[in-house]
Protein backbone atom coordinates (compact mmCIF):
# COMPACT_ATOMS: atom_id res chain seq x y z
CA UNK A 1 0.00 0.00 0.00
CA UNK A 2 1.25 3.37 -1.09
CA UNK A 3 1.50 5.94 1.38
CA UNK A 4 0.44 9.43 0.37
CA UNK A 5 3.11 12.30 1.36
CA UNK A 6 2.36 14.34 4.27
CA UNK A 7 0.09 17.62 3.47
CA UNK A 8 0.96 21.39 4.68
CA UNK A 9 -0.97 24.07 4.80
CA UNK A 10 0.43 27.13 3.43
CA UNK A 11 -0.84 30.81 4.19
CA UNK A 12 -0.24 32.78 0.91
CA UNK A 13 -0.46 36.42 0.93
CA UNK A 14 -1.26 38.71 -2.25
CA UNK A 15 0.05 42.44 -2.11
CA UNK A 16 -0.19 45.37 -4.69
CA UNK A 17 -0.94 44.16 -8.44
CA UNK A 18 -1.23 40.18 -7.75
CA UNK A 19 -3.50 41.37 -4.81
CA UNK A 20 -5.32 43.16 -8.02
CA UNK A 21 -4.37 39.76 -9.93
CA UNK A 22 -6.16 36.86 -7.80
CA UNK A 23 -9.28 39.27 -5.88
CA UNK A 24 -7.72 38.02 -2.69
CA UNK A 25 -5.66 38.85 0.24
CA UNK A 26 -4.83 36.30 1.68
CA UNK A 27 -5.66 32.40 1.47
CA UNK A 28 -4.81 29.06 2.91
CA UNK A 29 -3.92 26.14 0.26
CA UNK A 30 -2.69 22.37 1.08
CA UNK A 31 0.73 21.35 -0.31
CA UNK A 32 2.29 17.74 -0.15
CA UNK A 33 5.54 18.55 2.16
CA UNK A 34 8.38 18.76 0.10
CA UNK A 35 6.83 20.89 -2.70
CA UNK A 36 8.76 23.34 -4.17
CA UNK A 37 8.46 26.97 -4.88
CA UNK A 38 7.90 26.24 -8.22
CA UNK A 39 5.18 23.46 -7.89
CA UNK A 40 3.70 26.04 -5.51
CA UNK A 41 3.14 28.60 -8.10
CA UNK A 42 2.19 26.21 -10.52
CA UNK A 43 -0.92 25.10 -8.37
CA UNK A 44 -1.48 28.90 -7.71
CA UNK A 45 -1.29 29.34 -11.12
CA UNK A 46 -3.80 27.37 -12.26
CA UNK A 47 -6.01 28.33 -9.26
CA UNK A 48 -5.94 31.85 -10.26
CA UNK A 49 -5.12 31.64 -14.49
CA UNK A 50 -2.08 32.66 -17.04
CA UNK A 51 -2.67 36.33 -15.91
CA UNK A 52 -1.15 35.78 -12.55
CA UNK A 53 1.70 33.32 -14.24
CA UNK A 54 2.71 36.11 -16.31
CA UNK A 55 2.69 38.29 -12.89
CA UNK A 56 5.27 35.26 -10.88
CA UNK A 57 6.89 33.81 -13.55
CA UNK A 58 9.28 34.70 -17.19
CA UNK A 59 8.17 34.05 -20.31
CA UNK A 60 10.73 30.55 -19.95
CA UNK A 61 9.23 29.12 -17.43
CA UNK A 62 11.52 30.71 -14.33
CA UNK A 63 10.71 32.38 -11.60
CA UNK A 64 10.11 35.91 -11.65
CA UNK A 65 13.15 37.84 -10.70
CA UNK A 66 10.85 40.71 -9.20
CA UNK A 67 8.87 38.18 -7.31
CA UNK A 68 9.57 38.47 -3.42
CA UNK A 69 8.43 34.92 -0.96
CA UNK A 70 8.78 35.05 2.37
CA UNK A 71 8.81 31.26 4.31
CA UNK A 72 8.42 31.28 7.79
CA UNK A 73 8.81 35.09 8.11
CA UNK A 74 12.13 34.86 6.48
CA UNK A 75 13.06 36.04 2.61
CA UNK A 76 13.77 33.15 0.32
CA UNK A 77 16.35 33.91 -1.96
CA UNK A 78 16.02 33.52 -5.66
CA UNK A 79 16.39 30.03 -6.77
CA UNK A 80 13.50 28.87 -4.18
CA UNK A 81 13.82 25.81 -2.52
CA UNK A 82 11.37 23.58 -0.96
CA UNK A 83 8.09 24.68 1.30
CA UNK A 84 9.04 22.66 4.66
Amino acid sequence: MKREAPVISVQVGYHGTLRHATNVARETIEFPEGTSLGAALAKLIERHGQGLGEMVLTPEGAIAPGLVVFHNGQLVPQGGGDLT
